[in-house]
């Protein structure tokens, strides 16, 4: 630009001469401590004044062509001013030389990192700041260190991280790459110390295991190694110990006390972490098993089928559980709430030996042992022919001979029962019945098996010895010579058959009578419609011995007969009093012997002629009266006839309170009930409306005047007889008012 300003002000000016200051620079782009030579283009200057701006400070140069040396990254200018001896001139130029900063690599991770020891596999982490680079490059050797590196930009370089988790050494280098610098490095190494390492070199349930109290555990043993030097072991319970040896150590002993002990085994020594293994160690108390149920339950016998008696072990310490072999089938054991059961019942039968064993625990399980028995059941079977245990013998002749046979669990029998002069023997597995019966009778006989526990096995049977067969009269002395009635039930005749006989058949009877055997009884009932003298025969049979015959004499009576004989209506009248009755007749007939009758009025009497009764006479005693005439004699039930005489006087006669046929009461109230005599037929007139009457018959009759009037007013009412015998009235007075006045009626 000031070159076109020179040569345009040399164009323009007239008799004028202007100097024009410029230069140029071998580079413009240098890494710090780089140099640069600046050549002078200036134009008519003899003398020349450098400024070089390089960062805090100046440099200045009087030279031609100068070389400059920079430290300071940066952008900086470059002055020129050319003279001569009248004029000078001035060129900046801004930004001119651009100082790129020189790679630099600094460990930022702490003093010593870069060449550390680490435990095996355990992490190590190196971190670089990088400047005047745009990366960096990191060799490991060996390759397989087990470590990585990464790069993070960042506008003024980045940081550069190595880390892993080596298992062996190695040596690292690093070199930045990127910008225009020269590229620097570092490098540094990984030493690696031993982890600490633990083992468990006992068997592995060793370290988890169960024992009794006081009792010695399985030693546990274990290796240590790497840069462990020692372990130490926490939480073992009394009476077990740790000892350590070179690279091992063993845990042993009896604990002393019952609990769950969790124990820790840990290294010691050296840098790294400490390596640690867990165990446990479970001191349990002795397994128990206690009978709990009768002593006798652990060695019973019980018939087939049949439940045992329940045989209980309580079980305790440490098992916990049990179980029972050897049972047969149908009989479990079962185990519940620390207490094993043995029930049940079994159709295996035989001796079967059984243990219970407790289970559970680190303490040895124990035992007890029983046996059940299975007893089969006894058989007992009729092996003689089916008749022979149920037969009728005649006194002292042999019986046919009864044989049975047992087996099962029976191991004899006996035989009890049994007539005189009869008995059983027994050879192995049978019996035999035989002998001449003395004794007259049923022998009901009974064979029981024994041996074992089971029910015994029963059969019954019976000897029937005969005699002589009786017949006895068992109903009421007289049934048996007894008068009935035609068609009237014969009285209860009853005889019991015994001895040899078995029944009874009857003759003589008239037709209706009939008889039938129930167990040893003979019953005879009936009724029958001929009447007459009837001798009859009982005759017993059934039994070997001769048949024995009961008679006597039955007679039947015809039933009475009563006849209505007198003219018709005579036995339904009405007089009246101190009147004769027309006469009443009846007539007896069949086993009657004559006529009684009741209920006639004072004044009347009876007569008997032949077979023919007569009421007459004249009644002195007003009223109704029904009379009942009945046949008397023999032995069947009565004839009855009925009739009625009425007898009638001129009366009606207050009976009740004398104040009652003329009251006042209020209405819907009950009025006091007025009564009269009266003698024959009356009739009523004007009575309170809601009132009612009634007659209950007498000698005399009684009228009843009754209710609640309804209706209020003054009734005047009237009584009055109008029969054969004349008239009679009487009057009363009954005020209803509507309501009580003052408290007064």
């Amino acid at each position: 630009m000031r070159k076109f300003f020179f040569l345009f002000s040399l164009l323009t000016s007239i008799g004028s001469f202007s100097q024009v200051a410029d230069f140029t620079a071998s580079t413009t782009t240098i890494c710090v401590g780089g140099s640069v030579t600046f050549t002078n283009l200036s134009v008519g200057a003899s003398s020349f004044a450098w400024t070089f701006i390089d960062g805090a400070s100046s440099q200045t140069s009087t030279l031609t062509n100068p070389t400059i040396t920079y430290n300071i990254p940066g952008n900086y200018a470059v002055i020129l001013t050319a003279s001569n001896s009248s004029t000078s001139d001035t060129e900046i130029k801004t930004n001119f030389i651009t100082v790129i900063p020189a790679a630099t690599i600094t460990l930022t991770s702490g003093a010593g990192s870069n060449n550390q020891s680490v435990c095996s596999n355990s992490p190590f982490t190196i971190t670089y700041n990088i400047t005047g680079a745009t990366g960096a490059n990191v060799t490991f050797s060996p390759l397989t260190a087990g470590a990585t590196s990464s790069f993070v930009s960042s506008p003024s370089g980045g940081t550069l991280t190595i880390s892993g988790s080596p298992t062996s050494a190695f040596t690292y280098s690093v070199a930045t790459t990127g910008g225009s610098c020269i590229s620097v490095s570092a490098s540094g190494s990984i030493a690696i110390t031993p982890a600490q390492t633990l083992s468990l070199s006992s068997a592995p349930a060793t370290a988890n295991q169960t024992v009794c109290l006081n009792s010695n555990i399985a030693t546990i043993n274990y290796s240590f190694g790497g840069s462990a030097t020692n372990v130490t072991v926490t939480g073992l319970p009394t009476g077990v110990f740790y000892a350590t040896t070179s690279l091992s150590a063993s845990i042993s002993g009896s604990p002393s006390t019952v609990g769950t002990y969790n124990f820790l085994v840990v290294t010691t020594g050296g840098s790294c972490p400490p390596d640690s293994l867990t165990g446990q160690i479970i001191a349990d108390t002795s397994q128990v098993l206690t009978l709990q149920s009768a002593v006798p339950t652990t060695s019973q016998t019980v018939c087939i089928n049949d439940s045992i008696t329940d045989i209980t072990y309580i079980i305790g310490g440490s098992a916990t559980s049990a179980s029972v072999t050897g049972l047969p089938s149908g009989i479990t054991g079962t185990f519940l709430n620390g207490v094993l059961s043995i029930i049940g019942s079994s159709s295996v039968s035989g001796i079967h030996s059984y243990t219970v064993s407790t289970t559970g625990g680190g303490c040895p399980s124990v035992s007890q042992t029983g046996s059940i028995t299975i007893d089969a059941l006894p058989i007992l079977t009729l092996t003689s022919a089916a008749a022979t245990d149920t037969q009728t013998v005649c006194l002292n002749s042999a019986i046919t001979a009864i044989t049975y046979t047992f087996g099962g669990s029976a191991t004899n029998v006996t035989i009890s029962g049994l007539p005189t002069n009869v008995f059983y023997a027994t050879t192995s597995m049978s019996a035999s019945i035989s002998g001449s019966p003395s004794t007259i009778g049923s022998a009901n006989y009974m064979v029981v098996t024994s041996g074992g526990v089971c029910t015994p096995d029963t059969l019954m049977g019976q000897i029937i010895v005969d005699t002589i067969p009786t017949i006895t009269l068992a109903s009421a002395i007289g049934t048996e010579h007894q008068t009935i009635c035609e068609n009237a039930n014969l009285s209860p005749l009853n005889f019991v058959i015994g001895g040899s006989a078995t029944a009874a058949t009857i003759s003589g009877f008239p037709a209706g009578i009939t008889s039938i055997m129930s167990t040893d009884t003979l019953l005879i009932s009936g009724a029958t419609s001929t009447t007459g003298v009837y001798p009859y025969v009982v005759t017993t049979n059934g039994g070997a011995c001769p048949a024995v015959i009961f008679s006597d004499t039955l007679f039947v009576q015809s039933a009475p007969t009563l006849t209505f004989t007198s003219a018709p209506l005579t036995d339904s009248q009405t007089v009246c009093t101190n009147v004769a009755i027309s006469p009443i007749s009846y007539s007896y007939g069949g086993a009657a012997t004559g006529i009684t009758v009741v209920g006639l009025p004072n004044g009347i009497t009876t007569s008997t002629t032949g077979n023919t009764l007569t009421i007459t006479g004249t009644p002195i005693q007003a009223g109704t009266f029904n009379y009942l005439a009945i046949t008397i004699g023999g032995v069947c039930s009565p004839d009855t006839l009925t009739g009625t005489i009425t007898v009638e006087s001129p009366f009606i006669t207050l009976v009740s309170p004398t104040y009652t046929n003329n009251q006042l009461i209020c209405m819907n109230t009950p009025i006091d009930t007025i009564q009269y005599l009266i003698s024959g037929v009356v009739s009523t007139y004007d009575l309170p409306i809601g009132s009612s009457t009634s007659i209950t018959p007498g000698a005399p009759d009684t009228l009843s005047i009754y209710g609640i009037p309804t209706v209020s007013g003054s009734y005047f009412y009237t009584i009055q007889y109008n029969g054969l015998c004349g008239n009679a009235i009487v009057v009363g007075n009954v005020t209803v008012l509507d309501s009580i006045v003052n408290n007064q009626i």
